[in-house]
């Protein structure tokens, strides 16, 4: 049974926390991995995380496995989301790559969130995919990172 700890860790977690207070539980809502996890399994997990207190989930997905191909593009967590929102009947806070409040805003408003990340799109480094030349979005290379630290310590 994978849900029995971090169940009860929640549960821990939950007997401590404010009750005014939201939880939020961050879910990889799918690995894009053949035979691996899916959307539907985290529909069930996120109706179990309700069940224990779980307030909002943050979905997040793919980066977990080499084989996984996820398809990253602006706002390519929204479609999970809205079903694991939708499914299990939590709200939830999505980001993949939303960078205008026009994409947030029709979002929110079609119901397929509750809360948004908006990512700076300036803060990211485009670039080509070397197998299909598709454009990619890298946070990690060194210039990305750079601009990132840069943000956040002048955040300070």
């Amino acid at each position: 049974n994978r849900m029995r700890y971090p169940l009860e860790v929640l549960d821990a977690v939950r007997a401590v926390w404010p009750a005014e207070r939201p939880l939020a539980v961050a879910l990889g809502a799918t690995d894009w991995a053949p035979g691996g996890l899916d959307v539907d399994d985290a529909i069930s997990i996120a109706v179990a995380l309700k069940a224990h207190g779980c307030d909002l989930v943050e979905i997040l997905g793919g980066q977990t496995t080499p084989d996984a191909e996820p398809p990253y593009g602006r706002g390519f967590l929204t479609a999970l989301g809205d079903r694991v929102r939708n499914g299990a009947r939590i709200p939830t806070l999505v980001g993949g790559y939303l960078t205008t409040t026009g994409e947030i805003n029709a979002m929110l408003a079609a119901g397929r969130a509750d809360l948004c990340i908006m990512e700076s799109p300036e803060l990211a480094e485009l670039r080509e995919d070397d197998a299909s030349g598709t454009p990619v979005v890298d946070t990690t290379s060194a210039p990305a990172r750079e601009r990132v630290g840069k943000a956040i310590r002048g955040a300070r």
